[in-house]
């Protein structure tokens, strides 16, 4: 992958709001019943494994249903990381 490259003490690649607008993009294709979606929790952390790789965790919910989008992985790049089945070689 070709992710940005954060250094704690830089400016960082990604905002939380630019994390949040593509969290709540990636979640109306996946529910485009909800209109609104409410940041219920957001966390910047550090990737296990990959040196200086960060990404931001999200979680929203819809005010009305109660809906959980819990968990949605943001990289640094401002993608949803989308987990495959695929093996890697």
């Amino acid at each position: 992958m070709n992710l940005p490259v954060w250094q704690v003490t830089n400016a960082i690649p990604l905002t939380p709001d630019k994390a949040v607008l593509a969290t709540t993009s990636y979640s109306r294709t996946r529910h485009p019943e909800i209109s609104t979606w409410d940041v219920d929790d957001i966390e910047l952390q550090k990737e296990f494994g990959i040196a200086n790789t960060w990404i931001y965790n999200v979680s929203l919910k819809d005010p009305q249903s109660g809906t959980l989008e819990y968990g949605i992985k943001v990289l640094m790049d401002g993608s949803i990381w989308k987990p495959t089945k695929e093996k890697r070689h």
